[in-house]
């Protein structure tokens, strides 16, 4: 399994869809279909449990191709005020949160998957809740790994 730190974020794990390539004696990285990875990868942080972090805004931020200060408009707030959340490795304020959330749904979700993250905002915010994100690349598009309750994750960076 492939460690994906290039995303800005160390929770994420590529079970497959890479390929690392040494090229005068300089290893380079290929992702298959990076934009979708990245979209998925959005949509775990996105519904999962509790409070998300100013990196995982930044990166959901740059999914929706916003601007800090688009993005603080939507918001009712800065651009400095969102800086300073991205730049924070403390879970945002639930306000935030559940702001960013919204706004994403709105912006990028399908309507039929916006049904399935209204639940989410009232849980938003709570608790830091941490957890691996795993992916798998099959049949040319990305999907989410969950391993079975109880069975090894094989978590170690290639």
């Amino acid at each position: 399994m492939f460690h994906y730190k290039d995303c800005g974020l160390s929770t994420v794990w590529l079970i497959n869809g890479y390929v690392q390539e040494n090229l005068n004696n300089e290893l380079l990285l290929r992702i298959e279909d990076k934009s979708g990875l990245h979209r998925l990868i959005a949509k775990a942080l996105i519904n999962r449990r509790g409070s998300l972090t100013g990196l995982e805004m930044y990166f959901i931020r740059n999914e929706m191709n916003l601007l800090r200060q688009e993005l603080g408009e939507k918001m009712g707030v800065n651009a400095l005020l969102i800086s300073q959340w991205e730049q924070s490795y403390l879970p945002l304020p639930r306000r935030a949160d559940i702001e960013l959330r919204t706004i994403f749904v709105g912006l990028l979700l399908e309507e039929s998957e916006r049904v399935m993250h209204v639940h989410l905002l009232s849980e938003s915010g709570r608790d830091r809740f941490i957890e691996q994100l795993i992916f798998t690349f099959s049949d040319m598009q990305w999907q989410r790994y969950v391993p079975l309750p109880g069975s090894p994750t094989g978590l170690e960076p290639i």
